[in-house]
Formats: structure tokens, C-alpha cells, sequence
């Protein structure tokens, strides 16, 4: 064979290969996408389309959603807000539910528990003039396979799917039911007021969020930090762990109840409350508000923005600091423990133990110890260390914290009646 030929021979085999390629093999994924929307029970609709939703629940109260600027709220059987997760898995399953197989020849919808005692779910997809109406009815168990048996409202087909893929539609009432109690950012909040009464009365705190210029070292950009203090009843630096804890838990905190009808019990429970809560956003001219009331059914009742009447988990609740003193800076010292490499004691003998110096007799025992390969060690020549023990009191002393504010300042003499 000539070169020529050979030459001719393989650029057809390239042609033919590259058919392949780009025309076989690369169209391979639309054909199959196409598949899998012929096999769809309600093809052409996405589930972000749908934008309401109407169902009997599981404990067989009648229910209907609403989805409007992304959000979705129950309409009936009364007005609250609605999980959008929940929804949205139920938007999700309606769209995308695809036909495990079809059933040739049926008759009637009864005999497969699609006539009267069907589970029927109604969705809209649109609003306005562009709005279209679905259905589908949800019938028996097929006797083999753990499918489900269902037809559209449009017509008598009968088909069968996975019962798995229905799973989101098979949910109690409260499931579907928003049980965030409050919705907001941690970084919007701007001020912060906690109100409680303890043995001494009242107590009203209000804590606002400071934002500080602040510098980088060795960096010309002016930046920012933002820090709480404490406004009323007193000024004074704030503890930020306590608070920004307070605020974690409180953008977390999840009902385990709702109350919908404003019986005595709960009116009783929620009327002197024991903690009230409000918090200033960012943006938002109304602050939330959330009180705290007494045990109601299966938890502490509580009242959200709006009046909304949930309850929670006691122990949650249980969580909210009431002294003033923990929310008050108690910060005695703290460093980074990576950096510390020589620490100085001065120690004194305790004048109040049995046999101890009187004041001002004691001289104080002095121990400088560093940080060297084999641990913390003496270096100032006195007894050994025990380097473990030595490391955990250094430990300790890099994140040191008060359990209580005694004052806010001492005279001379009474900082020696303290030993201080």
C-alpha cells in the first residue's frame, strides 16, 4: 500500500473517530437527560416554579402553602410562618418525581387506592395570568417492590413510583411549620436589653455593640473592630463571650411545641415572664422581642415576634445568664500560650493558716521558671518544678477568669485586708 493511500486511510479513521466523539459519545448525556424527563410524572415543571402547595398532613389536618419572594408561609389552616426546607423538599419531590412503571389496562383508580380514599397534593406553578394547576393522587402499596401507586388529576394513568421519593409529602402538620424562633444575623445585631427580676428586684440590662477604630501593625488601612459594653443600669466593658453566646443560642433556639389558641393556661404562663428579650438590628426600625414565660405541655412557653406562642426546651432556656456579673467583663488575664516562655511568682505565706506569719512579716519565695526542651523548669536555682503541673497553672493563667466582680476599685488598706 502506498503512502499516499495509507495517509488517506487514517484521516477517514480520524473523521470517523471524531463522529464518534462529538456526535455519539458527547450527546450522550442530553439523550439521557431526555430519558429521565420522559420519565418524569409531571414533565417541564422545575421546582422552584411552584409556588403553592396544598396537602392533607399525616395527623390529617388540611393545609396549604404559599411561596412568595423565595419565602414560604402556611396560609391554612391558619397564617404562620412555614419551614422553607420542608417546602421546599416538597416543591422538589412533585417536580422531579419520576415513573418506576405503568400499569396497562386499568379500568377503574379503585382497586389501586386512587378513587376516593386517595392522598391528593395540588401544587401551582406560576402566579397570575401564567399560573397552571397539578395534581396527583397517592394511592396503595403495589405487592412487590416498595412502590406507591399514583395518577395525576388530569387523567386516569395509572403509574407507580418508589415510595422513598414521597417521603417529604408524608409529614405531620408541626413538621411543616417554621420552629425558628427568631430570625436574624449574630452580625446585625447592634444593641441588646435583657430583662429580668431577682431577689433584689428588677433588672433591666442594656448592652450596646461598640464599633472601634483599629489598626494593623505595620499596616497603613484603618480598619475596624467591634466590642460590647454594658449601657444601663451602670457603664462598664461587657463580657463578649457571654453575650455572643447568648446571641448564638438565641439566633439557634428551635420550638418543640406550638400554641395556637390562647387558652388561660398559656396566657398564665406567658403573663409575668421571666426573661424578656430584645434585641436591635441593623436596618430594622422594630427590634425583636422575646419573652419567657412558665412550663406549659412539653416544655417553657415563649412569645416570639408577632405574638406567636411556641414552646421550647426548658434546659435551653435554663442557659440565659440573670447576674449582672456575667455579663461583665471578668477577663484577669490572658495571653497567647504559645508565646510564653518565662513566667516570675512571688509566693507568701498565708498569715491567716494556723502558725503563719503576721502581715507584713512574710517575705516573699520567689520562682522564675522557662520553658525549655524537656518542659517548664527552674532556673533561679531552687527546688525542681513538676513540669506537668507547672504547664496546667500556665495553661490556666492564659485564659484566667473571674467568677465574680467583688468591685470596681479598692483603697490601700482595703486591698491589704484582702491580701491583695
Amino acid at each position: 500500500m502506498s503512502p499516499r493511500t495509507t495517509g488517506l486511510l487514517a484521516l477517514v479513521a480520524l473523521v470517523l473517530g471524531a463522529f464518534v466523539v462529538f456526535y455519539e459519545l458527547g450527546g450522550e448525556g442530553e439523550r439521557e437527560a431526555a430519558r429521565d424527563e420522559a420519565k418524569r410524572i409531571h414533565p417541564g415543571i422545575e421546582a422552584e416554579e411552584i409556588t403553592s402547595v396544598a396537602l392533607v398532613t399525616r395527623d390529617g389536618q388540611p393545609a396549604r402553602f404559599e411561596r412568595s419572594e423565595g419565602r414560604w408561609r402556611m396560609v391554612e389552616p391558619f397564617e404562620d410562618e412555614a419551614d422553607g426546607r420542608a417546602l421546599d423538599a416538597i416543591a422538589f419531590a412533585l417536580a422531579d418525581l419520576p415513573c418506576a412503571g405503568r400499569v396497562d389496562g386499568a379500568s377503574s383508580l379503585d382497586p389501586f387506592g386512587l378513587g376516593d380514599t386517595a392522598r391528593v397534593v395540588r401544587f401551582q406553578v406560576g402566579s397570575g395570568a401564567a399560573r397552571r394547576m397539578f395534581g396527583l393522587r397517592i394511592g396503595g402499596a403495589t405487592p412487590v417492590g416498595g412502590n406507591l401507586y399514583l395518577s395525576r388529576l388530569d387523567d386516569d394513568e395509572v403509574v407507580y413510583a418508589e415510595r422513598y421519593r414521597l417521603n417529604a409529602l408524608d409529614k405531620e402538620l408541626a413538621d411543616l411549620r417554621e420552629r425558628q424562633i427568631l430570625d436574624f444575623d449574630t452580625d446585625d445585631v447592634r444593641s441588646l436589653r435583657v430583662a429580668w427580676t431577682d431577689d433584689d428586684g428588677p433588672v433591666d440590662l442594656e448592652l450596646v455593640r461598640v464599633d472601634e477604630p483599629s489598626r494593623a501593625a505595620g499596616d497603613d488601612a484603618a480598619g475596624a473592630t467591634t466590642s460590647w459594653r454594658i449601657h444601663a443600669p451602670f457603664g462598664a466593658p461587657a463580657d463578649e463571650e457571654t453575650v455572643e453566646a447568648l446571641l448564638a443560642d438565641l439566633a439557634f433556639l428551635r420550638a418543640s411545641g406550638f400554641v395556637d389558641a390562647s387558652d388561660p393556661a398559656a396566657r398564665a404562663a406567658i403573663r409575668d415572664p421571666l426573661i424578656v428579650v430584645t434585641i436591635g438590628l441593623a436596618g430594622r426600625e422594630v427590634p425583636l422581642r422575646l419573652a419567657i414565660g412558665g412550663l406549659y405541655a412539653d416544655g417553657r412557653l415563649v412569645e416570639g415576634p408577632g405574638g406567636r406562642l411556641r414552646t421550647v426546651a426548658a434546659e435551653r432556656i435554663d442557659d440565659v445568664p440573670r447576674t449582672l456579673a456575667a455579663y461583665r467583663e471578668r477577663t484577669v488575664s490572658r495571653f497567647d500560650l504559645a508565646e510564653a516562655f518565662r513566667v516570675t511568682l512571688e509566693l507568701r505565706a498565708d498569715p491567716e493558716a494556723a502558725g503563719g506569719p503576721a502581715p507584713g512579716d512574710a517575705s516573699p519565695m520567689r520562682v522564675v521558671a522557662e520553658l525549655g526542651g524537656t518542659g517548664w523548669a527552674r532556673v533561679d536555682g531552687g527546688p525542681a518544678l513538676d513540669p506537668d503541673r507547672f504547664s496546667d497553672f500556665v495553661r490556666d493563667l492564659a485564659g484566667l477568669r473571674a467568677a465574680d466582680v467583688f468591685a470596681d476599685g479598692l483603697g490601700g488598706a482595703e486591698l491589704e485586708s484582702l491580701g491583695l
